[in-house]
């Protein structure tokens, strides 16, 4: 399927509607207008096409971007949320060490 996929752009380009129906055919269900933005900006030739570069581009973003932001939207958290959690865990991390770093020393 995938090298099919990249036959089929690398000869004839995917428009936003192909796109669209690529993402939601592997389960994806991003927000239109954030796909649609992406690929307006992705698509450097200006002609509504991608080209396997211009896919790959739009494959980093949905990784980077889209996909960190849908976990975080099943999850029910915000990036702030995530923070707080993580230095909580350092802290908790950071007690422990100290607490055996003390008990070995006495």
């Amino acid at each position: 399927e995938v090298k099919a996929l990249i036959m089929l752009i690398s000869q004839m380009g995917m428009n936003l509607s192909d796109l669209m129906k690529f993402l939601k055919d592997l389960g994806c269900d991003f927000p239109e207008h954030e796909v649609k933005e992406a690929f307006l900006l992705l698509d450097t030739s200006g002609d509504d096409l991608m080209d396997l570069p211009e896919f790959l581009g739009m494959m980093d973003f949905v990784i980077m971007r889209l996909i960190p932001g849908e976990i975080l939207r099943v999850m029910g958290l915000q990036p702030q949320q995530v923070l707080l959690r993580l230095a909580f865990a350092v802290l908790a991390l950071a007690a422990a060490f100290f607490f055996i770093l003390i008990s070995l020393g006495a």
